[in-house]
């Protein structure tokens, strides 16, 4: 049976590296991890395989991905486009960053205004 192939947003922490823990363990999916931080990622990469050593690590793999970045989300779907034929799992997990409530209202007069 060949894996599936799960892209998990914000898989270097919290809930996206739990998540991503649970999927590698079943050994059914090919994950990438699209994340802002490659060092970080690469640590959650280590502390995943760590999780469940008898996996294949070579089923994990670190794609940049700023999610506030147009030019890096365009980049990210190119090489994802590159490496895989298609999708079969998408786990929107990455952060929104709260802005401090004076930051809010002047973000919302911009946005809305």
């Amino acid at each position: 049976m060949s894996q599936k192939v799960a892209i998990i947003t914000g898989a270097s922490s919290g809930l996206g590296l739990h998540t991503a823990k649970k999927l590698f363990a079943t050994g059914n999916y090919k994950l990438i991890l699209a994340c802002r931080d490659e060092i970080k990622t690469k640590n959650a990469i280590d502390e995943i395989s760590r999780f469940d050593p008898t996996k294949n690590v070579d089923s994990l793999k670190f794609l940049k991905l700023d999610l506030n970045n147009q030019k890096s989300i365009l980049s990210f779907v190119e090489e994802f486009k590159k490496d895989f034929d298609g999708l079969d799992v998408l786990i929107n997990n990455a952060g929104i960053m709260r802005h401090p409530p004076q930051l809010q209202s002047v973000v919302l007069h911009i946005s809305l205004g």
